[in-house]
C-alpha cells in the first residue's frame, strides 16, 4: 500500500537495501531505517553536528541490530527478567517495520511506523508474542526530537519491558558530565546489580551500565563539541546510562575503538518497573531530545 507523503519525507533503499525514510525540512533533517524502525540521524537546522551516533562498524543486515541511533528495545530488556530471553533486548530492533503515515506541519514532521502482525509472526523470537498485540513507533522531527514507542494489547494482556536505547554523539565520553540524576537510586549492572545512590553529576570513568529510578530531564554537557543536550523521559520511570569503555568494546565487532564517541542516555521501564498492558489497552514510552 502506498501512502501519501509530504515533499519533506522520502523513502530510499537504505544501506544493504533495508530501506530508509529521510526527512528534510527547514527545521531539521533525520533518517529512520525501516530495519528496526531505528532512528539513525537527527540534525537540527544550524547544528554543526548531528546529535546521534552510529558506529562506523555497524552491520546493516537482516537479523542484526543497528549499533547506534535509537534502537527500540522491547518487549524485553537485555535477557529479560528471567535472564533467558534471546535475542538480547527483544525482537523489535531487528524487525522489518512499515511507514504507515507522515505529515509536515510548518516544517515539523511527524512519521509513524508499524510492525505489522504478519511480519512480527514471522520472527522466530516472537513465537510466543500474541499476534494481535501491535507495536507502533512515532517520531516528531523539528528543533526538538520526540520519539514514542507504543503497544496496543489485543485479546490478552501483555507484559513489556522497554527502552529507547539512545546513542548520543559526544566528543569524548570521558569528558562529559551528566546532570539531573543527583540523589537518584540506580541498579549498577556492572557490579552485579547492587543498588547505589547517585551523588552529584555522573562522570564516566570506566564501563558504565546503570538503571536510574529517574526520568529526567537529564542534561549532557559536552565540552569537546561545545554543546549541551537535554534528554527528557515521557511516560516512563527510569533512565539508563551506558557505555562499555575500551575493554568490553574491544570484543564488540560492531563497535571496537569508536566507544569514546557516544553515551547512551535512554528512557526505560525495565526490571521490576515493567508494564502490564491490559487486553485492548495501549501503553507507551517516550523521550524528547533538544539542544539547550
Amino acid at each position: 500500500m502506498t501512502i501519501p507523503l509530504p515533499p519533506s519525507v522520502t523513502v530510499h533503499p537504505g544501506p544493504a537495501g533495508l530501506g530508509a525514510v529521510r526527512i528534510a525540512s527547514a527545521r531539521a533533517a533525520a533518517s529512520i531505517s525501516l530495519h528496526g524502525a531505528t532512528v539513525t540521524s537527527w540534525t537540527p537546522a544550524g547544528s554543526a553536528y548531528g546529535l546521534l551516533f552510529v558506529s562506523p562498524r555497524t552491520r546493516f543486515e537482516p537479523g542484526a541490530a543497528i549499533r547506534g541511533g535509537i534502537p527500540l528495545c522491547a518487549p524485553w530488556f537485555g535477557p529479560g527478567r528471567g535472564g533467558d530471553r534471546t535475542p538480547a533486548h527483544g525482537f523489535l530492533r531487528a524487525a522489518p517495520w512499515t511507514l504507515t503515515g507522515a505529515r509536515d506541519d510548518d516544517g515539523v514532521v511527524t512519521a509513524e511506523f508499524t510492525l505489522p502482525p504478519d511480519a512480527c509472526a514471522a520472527l522466530p523470537a516472537a513465537a510466543d508474542w500474541p499476534p494481535d498485540a501491535v507495536f507502533t513507533h512515532t517520531v516528531v522531527v523539528g528543533e526538538r526530537f520526540d520519539v514514542t514507542l507504543a503497544v496496543r494489547a489485543g485479546s490478552v494482556a501483555v507484559d513489556v519491558e522497554w527502552a529507547l536505547h539512545t546513542y548520543l554523539r559526544v566528543g569524548d565520553v570521558r569528558r562529559i558530565t551528566i546532570d539531573g540524576l543527583d540523589g537518584a537510586d540506580y541498579v549498577d549492572k556492572v557490579d552485579g546489580g547492587v543498588v547505589r545512590r547517585q551523588a552529584g553529576p555522573v562522570v564516566l570513568t570506566g564501563e558504565t551500565d546503570r538503571v536510574y529510578v529517574a526520568s529526567g530531564p537529564v542534561t549532557v554537557t559536552d565540552p569537546v563539541l561545545g554543546r549541551t543536550i537535554v534528554v527528557t523521559g515521557v511516560d516512563d520511570v527510569q533512565t539508563v546510562v551506558w557505555n562499555p569503555f575500551a575493554d568490553k568494546a574491544a570484543g564488540m565487532a560492531d563497535l571496537g575503538d569508536a566507544w569514546p564517541e557516544f553515551v547512551c542516555v535512554e528512557s526505560a521501564a525495565v526490571l521490576d518497573r515493567f508494564a502490564t498492558v491490559p487486553a485492548g489497552a495501549t501503553a507507551r514510552i517516550g523521550q524528547r531530545l533538544a539542544l539547550a
